[in-house]
């Protein structure tokens, strides 16, 4: 989507990861450079890129983990995956046709909710060692009824980063090739526009860095995705969701049908207990009388012994 290619250039800064080594770099560890840390926001189910770049140098070495799980390796110009995770087994690639142009990102297909976390990116040359963080956060889409209102979140929970400088933050709704302002706020006036009768916007909350938008009495094309940008000088922090309106005669006839089933798998339960006492109680009964059949020929036998002949 066009609004995740925004996405893979999220920056944030963050204290360095100072004293960090890894053996399997070129580099000296004098020569450690940390990035800053980044955040990348996907969807379930779709493609992401975790950025990672550097100054190319001839010899490069790139390894991408997540904890302490392998998620790629790559030197002496070939991948090594002999100790992937097993999650990330054909989902993962590097652009191997820009490695030597000093780009180490990482595409991700098909996320699920298990991807999220922090992925480290170390890339070593001849001369230096850098080590670059990102955290990949995935969000599913969002399913609301017609008529109701909706909040669209948007923290920046550093709100350190917000101190003594000027930032703006931004909503606007992606669609195809265009997108559509719906607000905006300037630090600078403190001043907040909002553009459309069913938008608001709590200025307490904004005092507070929570940037969240409430969409009134949604509409069924209200659906398409809302990509919030809080930035400033320094940095920048994008978020993405997306929400799907749904009818609400869909929403009742959706409900009918779940609870018509829901009730015809009761019957049949029922049906089905029923159907096992019964049969339960023939073979009781079946069985009762074959007993008192069999008590009655012992008890016949008893009295009328069979005579032998002379």
């Amino acid at each position: 989507m066009k609004a995740q290619a925004v996405l893979s250039i999220i920056l944030i800064l963050v204290p360095s990861l100072s004293g960090f080594h890894d053996t399997f770099l070129l580099a000296s560890p004098n020569l450690v450079t940390t990035e800053e840390e980044q955040i990348v926001i996907g969807r379930l189910g779709e493609d992401i890129i975790l950025p990672c770049s550097f100054e190319s140098e001839p010899e490069v070495v790139i390894h991408w983990k997540n904890q302490d799980n392998y998620v790629y390796s790559y030197y002496k110009d070939r991948d090594y995956l002999e100790n992937q995770d097993h999650r990330y087994t054909n989902r993962t690639s590097l652009f191997h046709s820009e490695i030597h142009n000093g780009n180490a990102s990482l595409s991700l297909r098909r996320l699920s909710l298990l991807d999220e976390g922090i992925y480290v990116c170390y890339v070593g040359t001849t001369s230096r060692k850098i080590i670059n963080k990102v955290v990949l956060k995935v969000g599913d889409d969002l399913h609301k009824m017609q008529s109701e209102n909706f909040s669209l979140s948007c923290e920046l929970t550093n709100s350190i980063f917000l101190l003594d400088q000027d930032f703006k933050v931004t909503w606007s709704k992606v669609e195809k090739e265009t997108s559509s302002i719906l607000a905006y706020f300037l630090s600078s006036s403190r001043n907040t526009t909002i553009y459309g009768p069913r938008v608001s916007w709590n200025k307490e909350q904004i005092n507070q860095t929570d940037f969240s938008l409430t969409l009134k009495d949604l509409i069924l094309s209200d659906s398409g995705e809302y990509l919030c940008n809080i930035s400033s000088s320094k940095y920048t922090f994008l978020t993405i969701q997306a929400l799907h309106v749904v009818e609400q005669s869909q929403s009742r006839t959706t409900w009918i049908i779940i609870l018509s089933l829901g009730f015809l798998a009761i019957c049949i339960f029922c049906i089905l207990k029923r159907y096992n006492c019964f049969r339960r109680e023939r073979s009781s009964v079946h069985t009762e009388r074959a007993n008192m059949t069999n008590a009655e020929e012992s008890k016949a036998l008893s009295e009328h012994p069979a005579s032998t002949g002379n």
